[in-house]
């Protein structure tokens, strides 16, 4: 197709005028490749790289210079034509393949060739364009209906822009009521939602409708997505062009992608679901659907709770009811009521949410001047990734980026932006991936990567979009290959969503990153939003009208529900809807399409609560923010109209602050052991504080702030709890906040991947049903699988409050380090199953995940690591002060050196002197702590078991060693035979069942272990005189002088054993007396007691020993 070829002829006949309607009128130089203004013919690969190389810009000054000359008129449609060259190639691909007879295809590439014609349009049988007379009907409409739209679709998938077009599109003329069946969502995608019935009406039009019914695999779950793919695609052939799919009551995210890029792929051809809901499918793959004759979703009959008891409705969102008993135990910590929590203002109401969410035990939360401090919360995009990324792409050097946001934010835009940059910049050619492409039905992702990117030794661009649609064994599949490629490649991945294993993939290839050929600062991953910069950019390129008022809404909407409930796809038809609400007298219609609006994007929310969000919103237009909020105030008392004030307060500082479903996701600890209100109202709090510390005028802000209406009406209103924005019912509910209702998944709860599936897509799961039904007889046995669970999970403390204590004591010491770290860590944060060592016994998840981390985890460096791993609260700096975490770290690792001793195992990776040092560190200063805190049992109790041999002079300082020696010595109930000396001598000493040997040793060789201050240690004075034998003098002397108290508990004969032990000191206390009983300083004691009586003895012997020398 280069430029001489005569396809493009029909150029020619456009008038000039025409044209110069198309193209700017300015003077500017022209900068373009000489090769283009040389005129003379290029080969295709030439074409490509020259046209190419030019930016949309150039290519346009570069038509706008051929304008004039007088030879250009082919040349300028055929380099017009250049632009879509791609499109224009697949379209002939299209329709040589298409079912057409040979006389409407060659009319086809006549019109395109020549332009308008006399030539009449074909006839379409269903003889294939035979003489065979056509039925009156098919006169009417130019030939067989199932051929007409065939050629109808032919016709309209056309790329534009070409003046073919409108001529192919008026040709072949459909029945007009038949018209909705055939229409395509974006004229690319034929998949259309239907109530039942449809099919019957198609028939009538003469339709060829060829069945698929997957209600007996649906039921019995014999066939995987793959397999319903192919028994619907096989379902088509040459003539076949409607596939009507019946018995799916819902469908998975990956094939309904799958179909809709399969009729995307073939553009005649259609895939019909009869009664499939869709409302908890993502939005992108709702955004592909026709909804033309599509049954209501089952929330827009729920007003009230009666209408949750009905049949349709428990079928498809059963419920039930959820208590929430931690707002109750709450209240009582801060002896408070219940029942006063929505009379709160905004300032007490924050401080509340703020302590109720924040994962610490301290209940008394520090006041703010403004209620609390949601800084952990708020949230920022200040800097526009796209600058970022471009800077990141045009180096040389490769590099794995990972862009996350909402859809329809302008990612894919973006990457084919991207894409022509960096081949213009640094050479490099674009590979694409899918995450949703079919192939990957039959093909693995190797294979697919190996067609791509056939050559291992260029460089490439490698574009992976939908990346988030991938399975998480495909996710490591890819992950695994980049170990191996990453070295020369640009990898852009596009997501609409994270889960949380995608941070450690990358994190992986970082650790790895010396091996891999990257360099650690160039693996990023962006997570942004729709924003007003990017909105304000498209709409102006549009010259979109009402743009204050579009703004006004993209925001509100996207704090409220989401990012999901915003696009740039969405721009044209919001300025259609709230241009006619501007212009209308009662707005009525108008009101109603914004409310289906909404409620398209966002079909989980009820219809009340649209129908609130539009009526607020309304009284909120053509004002400036402080009269907004006191307008909304004004209109209703709602918890959507005091959110959408909320929303207002931020609406100048559009990337501050965090979206509610965002919000309760990522930002609140244990979101879901809280009522809807209470969540709503943390949100509220939230905003407000983000209003306040970012602002820009402190008036003004204050001035929102007063107008903004008080918290009560938040608790007024009945929700049924569901994941992100919760169902608002048209009735008043009960101010009890500590339970409700809640839907539940009635899913399969046997089969782990479906309930991760389920979680994803925001559905509610009753896991006190699950534990009751499967897991309390079917324990998990895959932990990965249970991972990825918690990872995507709004709830992780109540999935694993649904675990046995059994199951999941089980997983932690069974599963891959890397999975049993995770689950340890989980545990430990959301403190489940949490017992004393009497209850639990041998089976204690949660002392078995702090061995857990001890074994595997190499983030835990320092001991406070580990403390703060248990509990967020403020690690006290006086020792001397006592922390919760010390006596439940201590009960864990007793409990641990007695039941964990065959799992001293550490991770591979990690150098095992580190995890023995580090295990060392945290027994020697949690001993210390321990001492100082006067619970020196239990710092003993941390030395028996399998941590008996760790404890040697020659660690840590010889102070702090010794002390925690003498403390186990001394409070150690039994000695432990895998000690090492002088620990076992020292016991020996301090429980009064030393030798002399014993004594004499440690005399000479640990005496400093024996004092403490200069002064022998009571206990282990009271041990030495227990043994029999000979003690050393010295010894005898230290005894007597140095103001001992000797510790008598140990003597069980008072009589006979203090007479041995008089006798152990009576060297040394015979000289004293002798020389200067002055010297002998003993506190007052039994001990002293008996000493002085031993030394009047010895005065009144010496007194009679002097008489009897006098009188000889």
């Amino acid at each position: 197709f280069s430029p001489e070829l005569g396809f493009a002829l029909y150029c020619a006949e456009v008038q000039e005028g025409s044209n110069q309607q198309d193209m700017p009128d300015d003077d500017d130089d022209v900068k373009f490749n000489k090769s283009f203004s040389a005129g003379r013919t290029l080969s295709e690969e030439e074409l490509e790289t020259s046209w190419s190389g030019l930016s949309p810009k150039e290519r346009k000054d570069w038509a706008r210079q051929e304008e004039g000359k007088s030879t250009s008129v082919l040349r300028r449609a055929n380099y017009k034509m250049l632009a879509y060259r791609e499109e224009l190639l697949r379209w002939l691909v299209d329709l040589i393949r298409s079912p057409l007879p040979t006389e409407a295809i060659h009319w086809f590439l006549d019109k395109l060739e020549n332009g308008a014609t006399t030539q009449s349009v074909p006839s379409l049988t269903a003889h294939l364009g035979t003489s065979a007379k056509m039925s009156s009907e098919e006169d009417d409409i130019g030939g067989n209906l199932n051929l007409v739209v065939i050629a109808h679709c032919i016709a309209k998938a056309l790329p534009s822009p070409n003046e073919a077009k409108d001529l192919f599109s008026c040709a072949f003329h459909v029945p007009l009521n038949f018209l909705p069946f055939v229409a395509r969502k974006n004229d690319l995608y034929g998949i259309h939602i239907v109530r039942g019935g449809t099919r019957e009406k198609l028939e009538e039009y003469g339709a060829v409708v060829e069945v698929c019914d997957l209600g007996y695999d649906a039921l019995t779950r014999s066939k995987d997505n793959a397999s319903m793919y192919l028994s619907i695609i096989n379902k088509f052939s040459t003539f076949i062009w409607m596939v009507y799919v019946t018995g799916l009551d819902d469908i998975d995210d990956a094939l309904l992608k799958w179909l809709a890029e399969y009729t995307k792929a073939h553009p005649w051809r259609f895939v019909y679901l009869e009664n499939t809901q869709t409302s908890w499918n993502f939005s992108e793959n709702r955004d592909r659907c026709v909804y033309d004759h599509a049954p209501p979703p089952v929330e827009r009959g729920i007003r009230s709770e009666d209408d949750l008891k009905r049949t349709a409705v428990k079928q498809l969102r059963p419920t039930h009811t959820q208590p929430y008993p931690r707002v109750a135990t709450h209240c009582e910590k801060l002896n408070k009521k219940e029942s006063g929590i929505q009379d709160m203002c905004w300032t007490d109401l924050s401080n509340h949410t703020r302590s109720f969410f924040s994962n610490s035990t301290e209940t008394a939360p520090a006041k703010a001047k403004d209620g609390g401090n949601w800084s952990a919360c708020l949230q920022t995009g200040a800097d526009d990734y796209r600058d970022q990324v471009k800077e990141l792409m045009q180096a040389p050097e490769p590099c794995v980026l990972l862009l996350c946001s909402p859809p329809g934010a302008g990612k894919s835009h973006f990457a084919c932006e991207l894409a022509e940059l960096v081949k213009t910049k640094i050479g490099l050619r674009r590979a694409f991936i899918d995450g949703s492409d079919d192939r990957l039905v039959d093909m693995a992702l190797a294979e697919i990567l190996k067609v791509e990117l056939p050559d291992p030794k260029i460089s490439q661009f490698l574009i992976v979009d939908e990346f988030h649609m991938l399975k998480e064994n495909h996710k490591c599949d890819l992950f695994e290959w980049l170990h191996v490629h990453a070295r020369r490649l640009h990898v852009l991945l596009i997501a609409n969503r994270k889960d949380a294993r995608d941070e450690e993939l990358l994190q992986e290839l970082r650790d790895h990153s010396s091996n891999v050929g990257l360099n650690p600062p160039r693996i990023k991953s962006f997570t942004t939003r729709l924003g007003n910069q990017l909105l304000n950019e498209v709409m102006d390129k549009r010259k979109t009208k009402g743009r204050e008022d579009i703004l006004r809404w993209m925001h509100c909407s996207r704090c409220l529900f989401g990012g999901e409930a915003v696009s740039l796809r969405g721009i044209a038809k919001l300025e259609e809807n709230l241009g006619k609400l501007q212009s209308s007298l009662n707005g009525g219609s108008s009101t109603r399409d914004l409310v289906n609006l909404l409620l398209n994007k966002v079909p989980t929310v009820s219809e009340a609560t649209a129908q609130d969000f539009v009526t607020c919103f309304r009284a909120s237009m053509g004002k400036d923010t402080v009269d907004a909020v006191a307008a909304v105030a004004q209109t209703a008392k709602s918890p959507v109209s005091i959110m959408l004030q909320a929303s207002l307060l931020t609406e100048a500082m559009d990337n501050f602050g965090t979206d509610y479903p965002d919000f309760v996701a990522s930002k609140l600890e244990r979101a879901y052991d809280a009522s809807p209100a209470l969540r709503i109202a943390a949100w509220c709090c939230q905003m407000r504080e983000a209003a306040d510390t970012e602002t820009s005028d402190a008036r003004i802000t204050k001035q929102m702030l007063e107008k903004m209406d008080s918290p009560k009406p938040l608790f007024g209103t009945s929700f049924v709890d569901q994941c992100g924005f919760p169902l608002q019912l048209e009735v008043k509910s009960k101010t009890d906040l500590s339970e409700g209702l809640a839907f539940s998944w009635g899913g399969d709860y046997t089969r782990m991947d479906e309930i991760i599936d389920a979680v994803k897509h925001g559905h509610s799961v009753d896991w006190k049903d699950v534990h009751d039904l499967c897991w309390q007889c079917e324990p998990v046995q895959d932990s990965t699988l249970l991972v990825e669970l918690l990872s995507v999970c709004t709830s992780p403390a109540k999935v694993l409050t649904a675990l046995t204590r059994e199951n999941l004591c089980a997983l932690l010491k069974k599963s891959k380090p890397a999975d049993a770290l995770f689950l340890a860590r989980e545990v430990l944060k959301y403190h489940i199953h949490k017992s004393t060592v009497q209850e639990d016994k041998y089976n204690s998840p949660y002392r078995t995940s702090i061995w857990t981390a001890f074994l595997f985890d190499k983030e835990l460096v320092e001991p406070n690591n580990l403390l703060l791993l248990m509990g967020p609260d403020t690690i006290p700096k006086d020792d001397s002060l006592v922390d919760w975490r010390d006596i439940e770290l201590a009960d864990a690792l007793v409990w641990a050196s007695t039941h964990m001793v065959d799992s001293k195992m550490i991770c591979s990776d990690d150098d095992p002197k580190k995890r023995l040092k580090f295990l060392l560190d945290v027994l020697i200063n949690l001993s210390l702590r321990l001492i100082s805190n006067k619970e020196s049992g239990k710092a003993a109790a941390l030395w028996s078991g399998m941590f008996a041999p760790l404890l040697r002079t020659s660690h840590q300082t010889q102070n702090s060693n010794s002390r925690i020696l003498i403390h186990v010595a001394i409070h150690g109930e039994d000695s432990n035979s895998k000690w090492q000396e002088p620990l076992p001598s020292l016991w020996a000493l301090a429980h009064g069942k030393g030798t002399a040997a014993q004594v004499d040793k440690m005399w000479s060789f640990h005496r400093s272990l024996l004092f403490e201050g200069g002064t022998l240690i009571p206990s282990l004075a009271g041990g030495i005189l227990c043994v029999s034998g000979v003690i050393p003098y010295e010894l005898q002397e230290a005894l007597l002088i140095n103001d001992c108290f000797v510790d008598m508990k140990k003597f069980e004969d008072m009589t006979e054993d203090y007479g041995k032990a008089i006798k152990l000191i009576r060297n040394a206390l015979d000289d004293l007396v002798k020389k200067d009983d002055s010297k002998i300083k003993i506190k007052e004691g039994t001990f002293k007691t008996a000493v002085m009586q031993e030394v009047l003895k010895i005065k009144a012997q010496d007194h009679i020993m002097s008489n009897d020398s006098a009188g000889h």
